[in-house]
């Protein structure tokens, strides 16, 4: 009668310590080789690439903005595109080399005028501004971030939080006020300096930018 406790024991316990292995192999994930990725999921890639390549909008056609032009992504007005209109994004502005704006513009990511780049108005930027080798801004620079002015760049005036950075041969024409000072850059390469300097009393005279005043 003892052993009678063990005897019930066992037999609730065997049963129960042999089914446990079987039920493990039967939820066991099996290696079913390569699967097919999901046709939504492809779908979503696509329309992923589809937005990157939106995200930057050029124009070249001086017709698609007649007056003021609101946008949501990045802009770039491709070189040597004449635009006339006010434009504000919610991204970036970039004008090509030898573009020129007959407008203000104002940009909540930065504005980035490249050599030759000419705007016939005021910039307002939430970033930094960066005004490359002879461009020209005919009104005011007004900046969150900082204002680089690089050789030969012109600009009417500028108010920015930032700091102003001024390469040699850049002009500011009235005032200046930057929160952060304004810092005279002089590159590390005294001969590059004087060739830039050279190079840029060759390519320009006072009078190409007058025409703009007009």
């Amino acid at each position: 009668m003892a052993s009678l406790p063990w005897l019930l024991f066992l037999g609730l316990f065997l049963p129960v310590a042999l089914a446990v292995p079987l039920l493990l192999e039967h939820k066991r994930v099996r290696d079913e080789g390569p699967r097919q990725i999901p046709v939504t999921t492809l779908d979503l890639q696509k329309r992923q690439a589809r937005s990157t390549r939106r995200s930057v909008r050029r124009i070249s056609d001086p017709k698609v903005m007649p007056g003021l032009t609101h946008l949501s992504t990045n802009l770039e007005i491709i070189a040597e595109t004449e635009i006339g209109g006010n434009v504000v994004t919610q991204g970036s502005l970039t004008v090509g080399v030898g573009g020129s704006l007959k407008g203000s513009a104002k940009a909540k990511k930065g504005i980035h005028l490249l050599a030759k780049a000419q705007v016939f108005g005021n910039l307002i930027s939430g970033g930094a501004v960066d005004l490359d080798r002879l461009s020209y801004v005919q009104g005011i620079v007004y900046s969150v971030g900082d204002v680089t002015l690089k050789p030969g760049a012109v600009v009417k005036g500028i108010y920015t939080d930032g700091k102003v950075n001024v390469y040699p041969g850049a002009e500011i024409v009235e005032d200046v006020i930057a929160r952060e000072g304004v810092h005279l850059v002089v590159p590390t390469d005294d001969s590059r300096a004087l060739a830039d300097l050279e190079s840029l009393n060759a390519l320009i005279s006072p009078e190409e930018f007058a025409e703009g005043d007009e």
